[in-house]
């Protein structure tokens, strides 16, 4: 005779789990042990959170092929990919003044950052709020760019470039659909 079997809502602990959240809050919302979390997160067979990888899954796309278009070409037009800042971090990020715009990418995870040009510019009297949406961490950026790879055109090779980085980096990004 076994351990007798916890019930909890075993699919909504594991995408609290893949949106960052830690063991230990998961194991006191569902009224169970950390292990018990840790077991049904292995028994998924889950991409493990490691030291120096983003802990969540910031992005999350619709599956709709339209989307990941719509997202490429806002990329493509109005939108940089790279390695930022003294640990190379990655990053993709689209620039736009449609405050519209910024809330719809924003309802698929990443983080935006506002700048007034008037600040910066001694003619900005007329100019407007700009507005960078951008992934962040190796994970974000990954299933960012995945989705859209097929439909980038100007900055596809920069894209390849990023996810060849990442994969060789963090081996494990290759589990991630």
């Amino acid at each position: 005779m076994g351990w007798p079997t916890v019930q909890f809502d075993r699919d909504e602990a594991i995408r609290r789990y893949q949106l960052g959240e830690p063991f230990s809050k998961l194991a006191k919302a569902f009224g169970v042990n950390h292990s018990t979390i840790a077991r049904e997160v292995n028994s998924r067979q889950l991409l493990p959170r490691k030291r120096g990888m983003v802990t969540r899954f910031p992005i999350q796309l619709p599956p709709d092929p339209t989307t990941a278009a719509y997202i490429a070409g806002l990329i493509d037009a109005d939108g940089s990919i790279g390695l930022m800042g003294k640990g190379q971090q990655p990053r993709a990020a689209i620039y736009n003044t449609s405050k519209e715009l910024i809330d719809w990418l924003l309802a698929f995870g990443g983080r935006s950052h506002w700048s007034d040009p008037n600040k910066y510019h001694r003619d900005g009297h007329n100019r407007k709020l700009q507005c960078q949406w951008y992934a962040s961490g190796s994970i974000g950026v990954y299933i960012l760019l995945k989705a859209v790879l097929p439909y980038l055109v100007i900055k596809q090779a920069a894209a390849n470039r990023i996810i060849n980085e990442l994969e060789t980096r963090y081996p494990a990004l290759k589990q991630i659909p």
